[in-house]
């Protein structure tokens, strides 16, 4: 299904069979837009970059100050990595030196099938990613948070902020490290370095190895857990099947709780001495719904399909039968964003005084039921509508509709962040009223202006 939203973009990019690969001048100054079938960006770009195009890669020379809008078949950020002719403890050639990398100072937002960040490369902001394989390569970091949604996830490079992930296959490698949390939905997942705060995982099946170190809390759904590593806090698992795998004639097999063990199972196990320090507490096994993952993943995908598409009809929609709001102007500013943010909320307020007043009396009953089904109707077009707005005042060399998709893309990740996701879209929501209504309270005006100039005519 996620390859349904991919058709739908590359429908309006792809369509030609001249495969040209452009590349850019060595600065731009400026915002830069291209849907172009194969992109190098060979650059640096003080400004963002919006593409949609079959294959997109940003060079082991190239830096981009703003965000990325990316909607590709394969993304790729490129680097220049001497390699020595050593191997280092992954079982791969040790990096001795990084000549030169990519790197990207903002977020980046992307939809593609693969995505490929290679040694070295840098997003300082958040990573908002759907793809099919995602593979984050040793040394590669994030300076913020990954929100994504994959079959395959290799992390071996760092994350500074925490991971969102729903997935089939995760498999943090030896070199991955995750400075706050791990929030995990997956199929099967495999754990071999570092988190420094807690782990959250529903999964299938769980796998951590000897070198797994947790340095906070493990709170684990499952229907399978193999664990070796080491845990500082407490561990909550709850699985039909345990195992704490440890080898004593092995000095390099670990397998250590610091903290409480509170587990459910089938039956309860005996533990050898040593590997809780804690106090362990069993339950019977209860199964948990959290466990069926392919369902939560399938469940986002459904939801960003909807949601794309839902905003695409409406505003496609107002571009043939409503042109007069469509192609009317309505600037951006931070100004009119505070104005139309308080009529928005000033007009909610409102509705829900009035609808309330007159639905107490019997004359007004009936009243409140058209303000209250008319305010409905403008909370449905407003998110659509403040898009449309965006979108005519970013478009550039790209497709206007492309645009809007992408748009509404970056509008549904962000809000699946985590608590803050929730508010960020009511904000945007109660904007789009402000700047609805504030643009029928100006028509009014116009027409009212023009009927007087008929009738002092």
């Amino acid at each position: 299904m996620f390859f349904l939203l991919c058709l739908v973009f590359s429908s309006c990019v792809f369509a030609t069979d001249v495969d040209n690969t452009i590349q850019e001048p060595k600065e731009i100054l400026s915002d830069l837009y291209s849907s172009n079938e194969n992109y190098v960006l060979n650059t640096l770009v003080t400004g963002n970059v919006f593409t949609t195009t079959k294959n997109f890669t940003v060079s082991e020379t190239s830096s981009i100050s703003g965000n990325i809008f990316v909607v590709a078949n394969t993304v790729s950020l490129k680097s220049d990595v001497t390699y020595s002719d050593k191997t280092s403890r992954d079982g791969e050639y040790a990096i001795e030196s990084i000549n030169s990398k990519s790197t990207i100072k903002g977020n980046a937002y992307i939809v593609c099938k693969e995505f490929t960040m290679e040694p070295g490369c840098e997003i300082s902001g958040d990573l908002y990613i759907v793809a099919s394989s995602i593979n984050i390569q040793k040394s590669a970091s994030i300076g913020g948070n990954i929100f994504a949604t994959s079959k395959d996830f290799t992390l071996n490079g760092r994350v500074q902020n925490s991971v969102y992930c729903g997935c089939e296959f995760f498999n943090m490698n030896y070199y991955g490290s995750i400075n706050n949390d791990l929030h995990l939905d997956a199929t099967k997942a495999n754990l071999s370095s570092v988190i420094h705060r807690n782990a959250f995982i529903n999964a299938t099946q769980l796998e951590t190895t000897p070198t797994f170190i947790l340095y906070g809390n493990l709170d684990v759904n499952a229907s399978s857990v193999s664990f070796s590593g080491e845990v500082d806090g407490s561990a909550n698992i709850n699985t039909k099947d345990i195992k704490l795998v440890y080898d004593k004639e092995d000095s390099s097999s670990k397998c250590l709780i610091k903290g409480d063990l509170n587990y459910s199972a089938i039956q309860e196990i005996s533990f050898i001495n040593g590997i809780v320090k804690g106090k362990m507490n069993y339950s019977p096994y209860v199964e948990n719904a959290k466990t069926k993952t392919s369902y939560r993943i399938k469940d986002f995908i459904i939801d960003l399909i909807t949601f794309v598409l839902y905003v695409f009809v409406v505003v496609w929609l107002f571009t043939i039968f409503a042109k007069d709001y469509s192609n009317r102007e309505r600037p951006i500013s931070l100004k009119n964003i505070f104005v139309a943010l308080g009529i928005g909320l000033l007009s909610t307020l409102c509705v829900a005084f009035l609808t309330t007043v007159l639905l107490i009396t019997t004359i007004g009953s009936r009243l409140a039921v058209v303000l209250f089904v008319s305010y409905i109707l403008v909370l449905l077009l407003a998110t659509p509508l403040f898009v449309l707005d965006i979108a005519r005042s970013l478009r550039g060399k790209i497709n206007f509709f492309v645009l809007t998709l992408i748009i509404a893309l970056v509008l549904f990740l962000i809000s699946q962040i985590p608590y803050a996701g929730i508010i960020l879209l009511f904000l945007f929501k109660i904007i789009g009223v402000g700047r609805i209504i504030k643009y029928l309270i100006s028509k009014k005006n116009v027409l009212h202006y023009k009927e007087q100039q008929k009738a002092d005519f």
